[in-house]
Parts: C-alpha cells; sequence; structure tokens
C-alpha cells in the first residue's frame, strides 16, 4: 500500500502468469466455464487457491486475480479481431500479430484499444483460445484489410471536418471563450489531413501453425 492510502498495483512476474493459464486451463477442462463463455460463481476463490499452492510465497488475492484476468480477456479479444482480417498473420517465433506498420496504424484510428499491441508479444494465445472463445478463423473477412483502413481513415477525417459526438468542437459563447471577436469570427484556416499513403500489398507472412489439442 502506498502512503496516500491506495494499493499498489501488482506486477505479475512470468513464473505467475504461466500458472495462471495453466489454473484457467485447468477450470475450463473441469466443467467452471458455462456455455455461454463466463466462469461459474467461485472460481475467484478456486483460482487464488490453485496458484498459492503452485507459486512459492505467493500472496496474490481474488481481487488482483480477477483484474489480472480481465486484462487478458481484454488482449486476447483485441488479438482475435485483428487475426479474424486477411491482411493480419500471426507470428509464431515471436508470438504476437504480424501487420505492415502503415496498416496498423490506421486499423488503431477505428480499434484505438489496439495500439499497444504493435509487435506486442502474447504467448498464450492459443491458450486463451480455449479459456475466452472459440479458435479465430483467418482470412474470412469479407472486406480487404487495407480498404477497411483506408475508409476508417477517411471517416475519421470526416469527423474533424463535420464534427461528431467525440470530436465535435463545443459552441464558441462570449461570456466562456478566451478569445476575442475577431478571432471568432476570423474564417478557419483549412486543415492539412496529413493523409498516409497506403502501401502495395505485400505478401503475408508465414501463417500459425494451430497446435493439435
Amino acid at each position: 500500500m502506498t502512503s496516500n492510502g491506495k494499493r499498489s498495483k501488482h506486477i505479475w512476474s512470468k513464473v505467475e502468469d504461466a500458472k495462471l493459464v495453466e489454473a484457467l486451463l485447468y477450470l475450463v477442462e473441469t466443467g467452471w466455464r458455462s456455455d455461454n463463455g463466463t466462469f461459474r460463481p467461485g472460481y475467484l476463490q478456486h483460482l487464488e487457491r490453485i496458484l498459492h499452492e503452485k507459486v512459492p510465497g505467493c500472496t496474490l488475492n481474488q481481487n488482483t486475480i480477477e483484474c489480472k484476468v480481465r486484462s487478458l480477456k481484454k488482449q486476447y479479444n483485441i488479438v482475435s479481431e485483428m487475426l479474424s482480417q486477411s491482411g493480419f498473420d500471426w507470428n509464431e517465433e515471436f508470438k504476437c500479430v504480424q501487420v505492415e506498420r502503415e496498416i496498423f496504424d490506421l486499423w488503431v484510428l477505428s480499434h484505438p484499444n489496439a495500439k499497444r499491441m504493435w509487435n506486442k508479444p502474447f504467448p498464450h494465445y492459443d491458450d486463451f483460445s480455449t479459456v475466452f472463445g472459440k479458435d479465430r478463423v483467418v482470412g474470412k473477412s469479407s472486406e480487404d484489410p487495407y480498404v477497411m483502413a483506408t475508409n476508417a481513415f477517411r471517416e475519421f477525417e470526416d469527423e474533424i471536418r463535420l464534427g461528431s459526438q467525440d470530436c465535435q468542437t463545443p459552441e464558441v459563447r462570449q461570456t466562456e471563450s478566451p478569445l476575442n471577436q475577431d478571432e471568432i469570427d476570423e474564417e478557419p484556416a483549412e486543415q492539412s489531413t496529413g493523409r498516409a499513403s497506403v502501401p502495395a500489398k505485400s505478401s503475408r507472412g508465414s501463417k500459425r501453425k494451430r497446435p493439435s489439442f
């Protein structure tokens, strides 16, 4: 606990990560996961007990474990969604999503939660396919990712120009604005879009080979 009374964030070790994955797989195998993909009440207590047994000196509590499980599930969904697009591949050597940087940057415009997943290893993805969801299907997207990314970028530019619920510029009020009247009446200069060019589609990297269960 820190000096201001807040609990310090627990930094998970690789051993704790690995044992948590093993424990989650064990719960799935022993019927703790429901048909809708969620775990039955009481699963956190079992995870806590297993981790305390498997990890020497483990002090993890159920709240910390629950936060970690939610974070892992969120990352799994992000990775799974990217890999469902035909232009995204899995790098088996580095255990991360493989995609050209330009396409990733454009993808992030419409999927901001994925911005930290660039070249980020996610070593237990195969196990999480069992824990959190169905195996992914690569290459089933009906729209080319280059087209999707370009359209998303154009939509983002349109939102800036026209104003949307998230990007709308608030109405200037005389009593609240620090600008003088000349600045308010001045017609805004045309903004450069700085649109990134989409490179020619390159050959895809080697796909991940799904291990047999």
